[in-house]
Order: structure tokens, then sequence, then C-alpha cells
């Protein structure tokens, strides 16, 4: 185990992925449900209506897969950089957008694309692990999104009574830039 986690401490790319994930992980929290619930809310966004978003989700998080392993067979790295850009301007605009018709078509494109990303950063991770430390090293990246969301729920809640649903979502946006960086 200590072989693997030194391994991807020194290994540039597997360190910034780490990095990444975990920055991903706080950012997945802050535009999720915690966030969204009382934005729609504030817009007088039935609790009946949240069933038909859930389950409009779930549609996306088997489709979107999908089409993402047909699309992204080459070229992972610009559709991942891509993909980190779509969730900046996505959670960005919500900061501006006054309509409840508005802010649900940016919940779902949000919604998609998290669905979309996810086979693609799965196997470009796993590009870069030797198989024999992929568990562990895999294991260490999950523990470091665990630790992201348990630092981040709690914050998350706070900060959406401080400053509001609107801002910590637009936050999430901004906490992409880093991730594009990164790439």
């Amino acid at each position: 185990a200590k072989n693997s986690i030194k391994y991807s401490l020194k290994h540039k790319v597997l360190f910034y992925i780490s990095i990444m994930s975990f920055i991903s992980a706080i950012i997945f929290i802050f535009s999720s449900s915690i966030s969204w619930t009382p934005l729609l809310k504030s817009f007088n966004f039935s609790d009946a209506n949240f069933g038909y978003i859930w389950s409009a989700s779930g549609i996306a998080g088997v489709i979107a897969p999908l089409i993402a392993n047909k699309i992204a067979r080459k070229q992972q790295k610009k559709i991942l950089m891509l993909v980190a850009f779509l969730l900046f301007i996505t959670n960005s605009i919500v900061l501006f957008a006054n309509s409840l018709n508005s802010l649900v078509v940016l919940l779902l494109i949000s919604l998609f694309i998290f669905d979309f990303e996810a086979p693609i950063w799965r196997t470009y991770n796993h590009k870069f692990m030797p198989s024999k430390m992929r568990a562990t090293i895999g294991s260490v990246q999950n523990m470091l999104v665990s630790l992201a969301g348990i630092l981040a729920l709690p914050l998350a809640g706070l900060l959406i009574d401080k400053i509001g649903a609107k801002t910590i979502i637009f936050i999430s946006g901004l906490l992409m830039l880093p991730v594009v960086l990164l790439f």
C-alpha cells in the first residue's frame, strides 16, 4: 500500500488527478441537490416536480455514459477539459438565471455533464496506473473524494444559509477553473 501511495505522489499526472478528484468532489457537492433544491423551491418549484427532475437525472445517468463511451475513445484529455469548461460555464450562468425554466434547464445540463464525464474520467485515470497498484491507488483516490464530501456537505449547507444557493452553485462553477488549468 505504501508503495502505491508513494508512486501516486511521485507520478505527476496521478498527483494532479488526485487533486482534481478532490476539487471535483467539492464541486459536485456544491452543485448537487443540497443547493438546487432550496434554489428551485425559492422559485416556487413544487415538491411533485422534483420527482420528475430526479427521474430525468436517472435517465441522463443511463444515456450520458453510453454517449461518452462512444465519443471518447480517443482525445480523452481534450474531452475532459471541454467538460470541465462546460461545467464552469453552466454553473456560472446560474447566478444570472432569473426564471424557473432557465434554472431547470441549467440543472439538467449540469447533471448530464456530470454523468457524461464519469466513464471518461475513470478510463483516463486508469491509463496512468500500473495494474498491480490500480486497486490501492484507486482506493486512496476514493478516500480523498470521500474526505472532500465530508468537508463539503456541512460547508455547503452553512454557505447556502449565509450567502444563498445560487451563489454556491456559481462558486462551484468558479472552482472548475483550477481543474481546467490542471489539465
